[in-house]
């Protein structure tokens, strides 16, 4: 039995910023060579198509994609724009006018990518063989595409690249219809209502999740991949929501983030540990220099004259000493005295302290800077724990945000019965398809 492949499509304009997409970054080498995650030996084995406005598909190698597309662009909406521009300035709205560049750049009006993708990077199958089924799946496509609604859906390139890590192809288009003037223009909504192409639940109001494009790109996506299946590929069709991926985005920056928090808060622990140590080897340090200053006070106090009277020895008459020598001084004389052994007795401790002291604390030069740099760290830490916190919460309301959005459309399309009609309108366009392709 063949292994299940996924397929992909993915239809866009622009980026997430508003800017439109790059039609070189598909087709000129020069400006691929400016992309790192390119591998440059292979570019030139990329394939080129340009879909011609007499309606040729010519096979080319690397091009200016802007300068081709904008020439599409002219032959399609010129005289419809320039027309357009006329009634403008008779109706005294100059500033209304467009050139043909600013529709080809406008967010509305630009070509339409879609990226069409077999398999993956974990795809066991040859490269060649991939690509081979791609491109003819892909070019069946759209054939069927431009036999179906080839008045109003114009191909303008496709590109293959075969230089990055999986193969795919880029589809250039775009949406044309009539005005009431009968010029051509470039108009999405009403190129899918002249294509028959109508929003899932025609019953209920066009909004983001009920919108021809969603038809339009879940047609071509069960087609390419009933086309790929042809080729031989058993294709896995298990959509997934696409708020899921989003919210595994947003799991993912949250773990992170709480583990950074995490490893934040253990540097705050041990920075307010090394600066508890810190202050007290210091204050420890201070006492002690309280110690010698108050002796240094005492010692800067004037000399004393003492008054002492001599008093030898007194023997008995055997010749026994039974009072030895002594010395008689006031009682003022001996609290000075007293007081001043008791300051040498502290000032020999202190001394011997602050020996011991001074070769534990005066290995660093100055423990005052150390104290300021570890609350310097603390304090940063701090800071960024707060702001990461402030961007947990902030990636926590927009994944709640998100998983609610996605109920609420679950909800809305089980209440209206709008999948089963989908359903029903895809077997519809299938066997519609079916039926003109025989």
């Amino acid at each position: 039995m063949a292994k299940m492949m996924k397929a992909t499509i993915r239809n866009g304009r622009a980026t997430a910023s508003g800017k439109v997409y790059n039609a070189n970054h598909n087709t000129r080498a020069a400006t691929r060579a400016m992309e790192n995650h390119i591998d440059h030996e292979r570019t030139a084995e990329n394939i080129h198509f340009q879909f011609t406005n007499d309606g040729q598909i010519i096979r080319c190698g690397s091009f200016d994609a802007k300068a081709f597309e904008l020439e599409r662009y002219e032959h399609l909406y010129g005289a419809g724009q320039r027309a357009k521009n006329e009634r403008y300035i008779l109706d005294g709205h100059p500033e209304r006018c467009k050139t043909i560049e600013d529709i080809y750049t406008s967010k509305r009006t630009a070509p339409m990518e879609t990226i069409v993708q077999l398999g993956n990077r974990d795809t066991d199958i040859d490269p060649q063989e991939r690509m081979r089924k791609l491109a003819a799946a892909t070019f069946q496509l759209i054939d069927n595409m431009r036999q179906r609604w080839g008045d109003n859906f114009h191909i303008l390139d496709i590109s293959i690249h075969l230089d990055e890590s999986v193969i795919h192809a880029h589809i250039r288009s775009t949406f044309s219809a009539t005005d009431t003037f009968g010029y051509q223009v470039p108009n999405q909504s009403k190129a899918f209502a002249a294509m028959g192409i109508e929003r899932p639940d025609p019953t209920a109001k066009e909004g983001k999740y009920n919108c021809p494009l969603m038809t339009f790109s879940e047609v071509i996506r069960q087609e390419f991949y009933d086309l790929c299946e042809q080729q031989g590929v058993v294709i896995d069709r298990e959509v997934k929501n696409p708020s899921q991926k989003h919210l595994s985005v947003l799991e993912y920056k949250c773990q992170q983030l709480e583990t950074v928090t995490a490893q934040q808060t253990q540097a705050i622990e041990a920075a307010k540990a090394e600066i508890e140590e810190v202050r007290a080897e210091r204050d420890t340090l201070r006492d002690q220099n309280s110690v010698s200053r108050t002796i240094q006070e005492a010692l800067k106090q004037p000399d004393r004259s003492i008054q002492a009277e001599y008093l030898p020895a007194r023997k008995n008459l055997a010749g026994k000493v039974v009072e030895a020598e002594a010395v008689k001084i006031s009682r003022a004389d001996y609290d000075w005295l007293r007081e001043r052994a008791t300051l040498t007795t502290a000032i020999r401790n202190a001394w011997d302290k602050l020996q011991q002291y001074g070769r534990q604390l005066w290995a660093e030069v100055d423990r005052n800077a150390r104290v300021q740099a570890a609350e310097q760290r603390a304090e940063q830490a701090e800071r960024q724990t707060r702001a990461d916190a402030i961007a947990i919460k902030d990636l926590t309301r927009r994944a709640e945000r998100a998983e609610a959005q996605a109920q609420e459309q679950e909800q809305f399309m089980r209440r209206q019965g709008i999948w089963q009609r989908f359903v029903q309108f895809l077997e519809q366009q299938r066997q519609h398809t079916h039926h003109r392709t025989r």
